[in-house]
């Protein structure tokens, strides 16, 4: 056997070896996406503020959230877009109310994060490289909400928008290879394709705006100027499409919307930025910091970011592609740690294009291209330690889906359909509750939320406390986040009469 032929039957063993290493992937990510779907995590208020806006979507055709004072029409509290809660209300419409049914389409859109992940990280690191960054991924970094696989398990937006990004990423790498001649040519087409998968991105996380405009500036600039691989269309089309998919949505809500409705969403929208998005805040650094530090970053992410960085150096377009990649989680993570909450699901899209730097730096290492002398010891150390850490983030985030937490949920939800009037009026700020129990629930309104919020983030008391308005409840739930808040606890002292706990649920009585 020559050496050519000797070259080729590894080619071939590696071909083999990598498809069957993306079959067992693909698999792990089938059972880890669906097993105990409805169980772990369990449902909680900010999923719960999005499946009941689906579910009047559903039954009523009004994009709001439900009330026992009226219905919510476009109301700030829902923090993702119409990406999310359009395709969740089909799916009520077609197999039923339920939290299956709303979980299953973020499902759906992790199997698009997941391709999209691995188009990406085969175009800019190689297919080896892709296969173990899909794994990393997998694995989670040992921090429940800022993993892929449960966040691709809870209606939030933080997958879906991850995913739209990275398709549209994939769009631009391929415009950016096809020679473009004609008016509509293919390349022009991919080019408006990167920008409305940028602006789905942005529709469905707003933060995704904070950092797409100044990476993608500051990209346009790296090649005028460094890189030179790419026209002016290259960066205008897409940053063109991506800002008007935005503007274009939210003019439709101010259309929509009475004039009071408008003037209370962009009041609640400022409020959030400031308390949450573009606030600068010690102990929201402190906790940002310490997010990181608790997910390992400091093991698995710096270093594969500051390679990440040694490979945007060469003046090619790999190089180009790279460098849009790694600026943007830079950016990304610079943003949750200086201006955002610090709480961790905000670091999610900056971490999770690491993994593919991870990968191709281990790769790297133990293939002998970065060190040609390092010693079989060191490649042993490498496995080791990578074994490790994929161990001990698969325990600390997975271990759930397959021994997952009691149902208090549905059991609460269940005594409530058997015990309490369907059409009685109950006080309740655990909105997991509207979409499985009946009830006519009384809310907080969106404004409370934002005052407790930023009352939490300076480090001052919430001083607010429930007092009925124009409609007094007959019963009042205390559930974890009105628990957490001590909203109702005065009321209930001096109105309340406990009925029955289930788990973070009490049902109380108001006596008048």
């Amino acid at each position: 056997m020559n050496k050519a032929q000797i070259v080729e039957n590894r080619s071939e063993s590696l071909i083999l070896t990598t498809r069957a290493g993306l079959v067992a992937v693909a698999f792990a990510a089938i059972v880890l996406l669906n097993l105990n779907l409805t169980a772990a995590p369990e449902p909680w208020f900010d999923e719960g503020v999005h499946v009941s806006a689906a579910a009047t979507l559903a039954k009523i055709g009004n994009y709001a959230l439900p009330d026992a004072t009226g219905l919510k029409v476009l109301d700030p509290g829902i923090q993702v877009g119409p990406t999310v809660i359009l395709p969740v209300a089909l799916s009520f419409k077609l197999f039923g109310q339920g939290f299956w049914q709303a979980r299953g389409i973020i499902v759906l859109y992790g199997f698009l994060a997941l391709t999209a992940y691995l188009l990406v990280a085969r175009k800019v690191a190689g297919k080896e490289t892709g296969l173990l960054a899909l794994v990393i991924l997998l694995a989670g970094n040992g921090v429940e909400s800022s993993s892929f696989i449960l966040l691709s398990r809870q209606v939030v937006g933080e997958v879906p928008a991850l995913g739209f990004l990275l398709l549209g990423m994939w769009c631009w790498f391929k415009a950016m290879e096809i020679p473009g001649k004609g008016r509509l040519s293919r390349s022009k087409l991919l080019y408006l394709a990167a920008g409305l998968c940028f602006g789905l991105s942005i529709v469905t996380k707003l933060q995704v705006l904070l950092i797409f405009v100044p990476a993608w500036g500051l990209l346009f600039l790296a090649d005028r100027f460094y890189y030179r691989q790419a026209s002016w269309k290259a960066f205008i089309l897409p940053g063109l499409i991506a800002v008007l998919s935005y503007g274009f949505w939210y003019g439709l809500q101010t259309l929509l919307a009475d004039p009071e409705t408008a003037r209370q969403n962009a009041e609640f929208l400022r409020q959030s930025f400031t308390n949450r998005i573009i606030g600068f805040n010690p102990t929201h650094i402190r906790e940002a910091l310490g997010g990181l530090w608790r997910n390992g970053f400091v093991l698995w992410g710096l270093p594969g970011l500051v390679y990440g960085v040694y490979l945007t150096l060469q003046r090619d377009r790999l190089s180009l592609f790279r460098a849009g990649l790694v600026l943007f989680s830079g950016m990304w993570l610079v943003w949750f740690v200086v201006f955002s909450a610090g709480w961790p699901r905000y670091s999610f899209i900056g971490l999770a294009l690491l993994p593919i730097w991870t990968a191709k730096l281990v790769l790297d290492f133990t293939t002998g291209k970065l060190l040609p002398n390092r010693s079989k010891w060191q490649v042993v150390l490498v496995g080791i330690i990578l074994s490790g850490w994929l161990v001990f983030g698969a325990k600390s985030t997975l271990s759930d889906i397959f021994n997952p937490p009691p149902t208090y949920l549905t059991e609460f939800a269940t005594y409530l359909k058997e015990n309490v009037p369907q059409d009685a009026v109950v006080a309740n700020w655990e909105w997991e509750l509207d979409l499985v129990a009946p009830q006519n629930f009384l809310h907080p309104t969106t404004f409370t939320l934002n005052e407790f919020i930023g009352a939490k983030s300076d480090n001052r008391p919430f001083t607010y406390r429930y007092s009925p308005g124009s409609i007094t409840p007959e019963y009042v739930v205390d559930g974890l986040f009105s628990n957490w808040s001590m909203l109702y606890l005065p009321y209930l002292q001096e109105h309340g009469e406990k009925v029955v706990q289930i788990g973070p649920y009490t049902l109380y009585k108001v006596i008048k």
